[in-house]
């Protein structure tokens, strides 16, 4: 059995349409998840990966990503990964910053990554989590970790390219 807390506001992704969000992770992974609006999740089943895989999919819809989204890392070699930005700062304002450099002016960098990498990628609270392939999700990791360092988005387009052609 595996216990989580995901923010109040999110739980209505997992509670919404009759619980049918919840019901489509029980179902596809042999698990059974008692889910309140307070955030308090629990997760139990027979098989620990299977369990670990639905406690990683709620874990990503209460970092902001939707359930369809979440539900990607039902394919395989797929990872979900979460950065804390307060790891890199610890104002309030420079979290602020930091996640802007993230995103870009009018979403362009996050869709330009997302695009890249093939990946999906949510900025939610003090988090930035990614879904995708774990090599991509490496790739991520290294430009994204790139970034909050201060990088130029000029080194992070060098970064991207460097890492395709060592997996080709």
């Amino acid at each position: 059995m595996k216990l989580l807390r995901i923010p109040e506001e999110r739980t209505s992704i997992l509670l919404k349409n009759g619980k049918k969000n919840l019901k489509t992770i029980e179902i596809s992974l042999h698990v059974k998840i008692n889910a309140d609006k307070s955030g308090e999740v629990e997760v139990s089943g027979t098989d620990p990966l299977e369990e670990l895989l639905a406690y990683n999919i709620i874990k990503a819809i209460g970092r902001g990503f939707s359930a369809k989204k979440a539900l990607n890392l039902l394919e395989d070699n797929s990872e979900l990964l979460i950065v804390d930005i307060k790891d890199f700062v610890n104002s309030e304002n420079s979290i602020i910053r930091l996640k802007g450099r993230v995103i870009g002016k009018s979403g362009k960098i996050r869709s330009f990554l997302e695009k890249e990498l093939n990946i999906d990628l949510c900025i939610y609270g003090k988090t930035i989590s990614i879904i995708g392939n774990q090599n991509n999700v490496e790739i991520a990791r290294q430009v994204i970790f790139l970034l909050l360092k201060g990088g130029s988005y000029a080194a992070m387009r060098k970064l991207i390219q460097k890492n395709y052609e060592r997996l080709r």
